[in-house]
């Protein structure tokens, strides 16, 4: 049975495969397009060190449980998601970050897989609560890389 970190981390690597899958398909990725490279990072970037722009972080925090019914050990565990988008511009941070809440929203249940596997395999599903989009404004930034850095953010509900 997958519980505790590995399935913690089984869920945050899905998600973040599945929609960095969807940016791929529609093209965020390709060659010759008028911006920078996308770069994705699987965690949130030092505060102190300069960030290249147009990067992606993908990352986690407040894990929570809640008990589902009174006397059984099912539990529903919540995981805060985000996507930290430092863009080289405004219009690239919303079209990026626009494309990864439109996707998430239609979406609302991510596969989980296993891919600690050759071939990964599906284990389970998890649902999408709690959708939100936030920028950070231009004149908060304490770094020139943090001008146009937008945030799209969830909660993913697992029940075990």
């Amino acid at each position: 049975m997958l519980t505790g970190g590995l399935r913690d981390r089984m869920i945050i690597e899905s998600v973040g495969n599945d929609v960095v899958a969807e940016l791929t398909s529609l093209g965020w990725f390709d060659a010759g397009r008028r911006h920078s490279a996308i770069i994705v990072v699987d965690e949130f970037p030092d505060q102190q060190a300069a960030v290249a722009p147009n990067t992606l972080a993908i990352s986690s925090e407040q894990i929570t449980a809640d008990s589902i019914e009174m006397g059984s050990t099912l539990s529903e565990r919540q995981i805060g998601i985000f996507f930290d988008f430092f863009g080289e511009n405004d219009a690239v941070a919303r079209h990026i970050i626009g494309d990864i809440f439109d996707y998430v929203y239609v979406v609302m249940r991510f596969p989980v897989y296993d891919y600690r596997v050759a071939t990964p395999t599906l284990e389970f599903y998890v649902t999408v609560d709690d959708l939100t989009v936030n920028q950070r404004e231009p004149d908060t930034a304490t770094n020139q890389w943090q001008r146009h850095w937008r945030i799209c953010s969830f909660v993913v509900e697992d029940e075990r």
